[in-house]
């Protein structure tokens, strides 16, 4: 039989169509899934990385991206998402003391008054 997906088992069974695609459910934990899946594709791979690519060099927002590649805005901020959670945890110099953000104005430094006051 075809090994699960979730548990390595062999213990699964066909369990209808998805996609115009097998369907097969394991027996030991129940997982459904379907084999040659086209999220794990190499074109698939290669989407996300473009995403990733793009939506850092601030080219496009999770929208504008989304309707760019024919998928939902929340299947781009998943990817984008994957992908960071992917990099590895950036280490900071000891001889750093102090940083800037001046992105940060806007939330942090901005001001108080009204106009005219």
């Amino acid at each position: 039989m075809v090994e699960c997906k979730n548990c390595k088992s062999e213990n699964t069974t066909k369990n209808g169509k998805a996609r115009k695609k097998q369907r097969y459910k394991c027996k030991e934990c129940g997982y459904n899934f379907v084999v040659g899946h086209a999220y794990h594709t190499l074109e698939r791979q290669s989407l996300k990385a473009l995403v990733a690519l793009l939506y850092t060099l601030g080219k496009g927002s999770h929208r504008m991206l989304g309707k760019i590649f024919g998928v939902s805005n929340g299947t781009i901020r998943n990817w984008i998402t994957e992908a960071a959670e992917s990099l590895p945890e950036i280490k900071v110099s000891e001889e750093i003391t102090e940083l800037e953000f001046d992105e940060m104005w806007h939330y942090i430094g901005k001001k108080t008054e009204t106009v005219g006051h």
